[in-house]
């Protein structure tokens, strides 16, 4: 029995709502909750070309609810390898920059915003002539500090959705669910089974080790590609452990 369920409770009738989601569990969990309750709305994916196994099960998600899918790809002049290279040269300065701050700096690694979040947001400024919904699958037990601050001052309000100054909303109906909520969940409609939703190859997980366990397959072959091109010896312990 799930314990927290997803709170779509007072979600405005009258707006679109764009689900933005990964294909991974949480972003699944959260649409396939609002598809027991009735609602609809777009499923809006950033394809990197590198994220397919999240694409398969986004495009799973959108033929079992019906819902209306868009997936938003990068249209640069750069290729996406290409982006994805000059991210993985980051890791040593990287690095280097965590060992004599503490603090992890996202933005060397830009690939993520470039091919995945660039092109979300482009179509999302498509629709600024309407108030829309932009549902977030952020949880109560996720690891970035600074999403679980974000959850915090909404459950002091009382609240699972923050208004933007357009008159849009952000809404977090994952506010207070866990794990064990979101498996009882994919359980209900038959997607436990989705694998990981995160891209392939990516220069985060070179930098920590617990990133093994949660996606051995893309941590293998991204520590390959790093070794490959000399970003990282193959005897050079990981941060995580290099810390310790």
């Amino acid at each position: 029995m799930v314990v927290v369920r997803p709170n779509y409770k007072g979600i405005p009738p009258d707006r679109d709502i764009i689900f933005l989601a990964s294909g991974g569990r949480d972003s699944t969990a959260m649409v396939l909750e609002a598809y027991q309750l009735g609602l609809k709305g777009t499923l809006l994916f950033g394809y990197t070309k590198f994220n397919d196994r999240g694409r398969k099960t986004i495009e799973r998600l959108a033929k079992y609810t019906g819902f209306h899918l868009h997936i938003a790809e990068y249209a640069g002049e750069e290729k996406p390898i290409k982006v994805l290279n000059e991210s993985f040269r980051n890791i040593p300065k990287t690095k280097e920059r965590i060992i004599k701050t503490g603090r992890f700096q996202r933005n060397y690694f830009y690939c993520c915003k470039k091919l995945k979040h660039g092109p979300m947001d482009d179509y999302i400024d498509t629709l600024y002539s309407i108030p829309i919904i932009q549902v977030m699958g952020i949880k109560k037990t996720d690891g970035n500090i600074h999403r679980r601050l974000r959850l915090g001052q909404l459950r002091k309000r009382k609240d699972s959705h923050r208004l933007k100054a357009d008159g849009s909303l952000w809404w977090y109906p994952l506010r207070d669910c866990t794990d064990n909520d979101i498996s009882m969940i994919l359980d209900e409609h038959g997607f436990n089974d989705i694998p990981h939703s995160g891209c392939s190859l990516c220069p985060i997980l070179c930098l920590y080790e617990g990133s093994k366990k949660k996606d051995p397959k893309a941590y293998n072959n991204s520590m390959k590609k790093a070794i490959r091109m000399g970003v990282i010896t193959d005897d050079q312990l990981s941060l995580e452990v290099f810390c310790k």
